[in-house]
């Protein structure tokens, strides 16, 4: 409940109600639809979807999640809390008041769904082709994590400045903090990762921190599988080796952080680091970060200074006052209202149908670059499959000669044996 002030021209879906025992005006709940290229494990747009969809129903919203797939994440969360997981846009339990778009195909989607409901998209990364902003009247915000993409948004699909809005990244503070009974000085490193890949960056993070001795685990899908209670494994390291949302979580644990990429490493976090990596979303650039072998001592000598508590410190509170859930639904609910009250084109059947057309094709050529991956990962595959059939061969072939040679020294001490029975033992 807050104080609010009625503002002219409202549209019908901006509705009010009076509140006798206080004399405020009370906003009513919105019914908000979230869409999301998935929901089956703990990824960064996946997690935004959950806090965000719990975080909104908390405030009293009526809220549904859309996604084309939906697979062990959003079952549990389905189960958990009772926030329905559709896979077609129209299974949702209501016509939405605003839909909270995320990835270009099943935003597309449900906003044809819904012709006359206003959007709000938000992209995570210029990367992946399914990040690419929908361009249609009902969309009338772009969000984005980093001021970089308002360039690329204007250059490359016309959005006008004015509908971009600044949405930074946020962590759910009340789940990860820092452990009460933290012990300085462990020397514990993690790489806390989704989509690195092992190889030689990895190989050199683990080398370097067991030179300096410290140890190193490496959490994600390409060592083993990711965490389920990322709040509870975080505090338990120093120094984390991490990017995107991800370090978000890891600073607000009190851990030391370190931005890695394919190829660089970012300078240890401080206070007076953290303004460039937020700029780019806490993502590894080349102008942020230095080569591995030239980085990880560095890293690691910085974590140990004896200073690192206290900057720790420093960057917990900016995250707590900056990028907090409650901050970012904060801003949310009064982007979301703003939307609702505004005048929405008329529907447009050539229009909607161009603006499929574009999504489809974007889709069809994220389809075209997945197989090309897929196709270079079996290839890979095969070849490693080779090496092994292959070393494999040669193992066995070694153990061959191995008996056979341990055949021919017991034939051999045998023999010797029976001369000496023979003949005696003379020396």
């Amino acid at each position: 409940m807050r104080e609010c002030k009625f503002r002219q021209g409202c549209g019908p879906r901006l509705r009010r109600r009076f509140d006798a025992s206080t004399l405020l005006l009370v906003e009513a709940p919105l019914k908000i639809l979230l869409t999301n290229f998935r929901l089956a494990e703990r990824t960064g747009s996946e997690c935004v979807t959950v806090d965000l969809a719990t975080g909104l129903r908390q405030r009293g919203h009526e809220v549904a999640v859309y996604t084309p797939e939906i697979g062990p994440l959003g079952e549990r969360f389905l189960e958990e809390t009772g926030i329905p997981v559709v896979s077609k846009p129209e299974d949702a339990p209501w016509v939405p008041d605003v839909i909270h778009g995320q990835h270009l195909l099943p935003t597309t989607l449900a906003l044809l769904a819904f012709p006359t409901v206003r959007v709000v998209y938000y992209c995570h990364g210029y990367g992946p082709l399914e990040e690419r902003p929908p361009v249609h009247p009902h969309v009338r915000r772009w969000l984005a994590p980093s001021p970089r993409f308002q360039g690329w948004f204007a250059k490359e699909f016309g959005i006008p400045k004015e509908q971009f809005v600044l949405a930074p990244n946020f962590v759910d503070t009340a789940k990860f903090r820092r452990s009460a009974d933290r012990e300085q000085g462990r020397r514990h490193a993690l790489l806390y990762h989704t989509n690195l890949r092992r190889g030689a960056e990895v190989e050199i993070l683990q080398q370097g921190c067991r030179e300096a001795g410290w140890s190193f685990d490496a959490v994600g899908s390409a060592f083993g599988g990711g965490t389920d209670a990322p709040e509870l494994l975080l505090p338990r390291y120093e120094v984390v080796f991490t990017s995107g949302r991800s370090a978000l979580e890891a600073l607000a644990c009190g851990c030391r952080v370190v931005i890695v990429g394919e190829g660089r490493l970012s300078p240890v976090l401080t206070p007076e680091t953290y303004e460039a990596a937020l700029a780019v979303n806490f993502a590894s650039v080349p102008e942020h970060g230095e080569l591995y072998e030239a980085a990880v001592v560095g890293a690691l000598q910085t974590a140990a200074a004896a200073d690192s508590d206290g900057a720790a410190t420093g960057l917990i509170e900016q995250i707590r006052s900056e990028h907090a859930l409650s901050v970012a639904l904060d801003r949310l609910e009064v982007l979301y209202r703003e939307v609702v009250s505004e005048p929405v084109p008329a529907p447009d059947p050539e229009r909607d149908q161009a603006a499929l057309h574009a999504a489809l094709k974007v889709a069809a050529s994220a389809l075209a670059e997945n197989r090309r991956e897929t196709a270079r990962l079996k290839a890979g595959w095969e070849e490693t499959k080779r090496k092994r059939e292959a070393l494999a061969g040669e193992l066995k072939e070694m153990k061959q000669q191995q008996r056979k040679a341990a055949a021919t020294n017991a034939e051999g001490g045998r023999l010797r044996r029976l001369m000496e029975i023979i003949f005696g033992n003379k020396r």
